[in-house]
């Protein structure tokens, strides 16, 4: 079932959080059903890998806005 959150397309990445129990899913209306076999992984958009490699800006994430 979370396997569906790792899909690389931005709706299925909004669904199936629980890793265990879907009740939290199904309750919040976030519960996605798709066939395994239509599971892609990886990210629909291109991520600049400097952001995630600068040790300092991460540690400062949490205390920033959201963008």
């Amino acid at each position: 079932m979370h396997k569906v959150h790792h899909h690389w397309k931005q709706p299925y990445t909004d669904s199936n959080y629980g890793a265990v129990f879907s009740i939290w899913d199904r309750l919040l209306g976030t519960y996605s059903h798709l066939d395994p076999k239509e599971i892609r992984y990886g990210l629909d958009r291109y991520y600049p890998k400097e952001k995630d490699e600068d040790f300092m800006a991460l540690m400062k994430k949490p205390f920033q806005p959201l963008e």
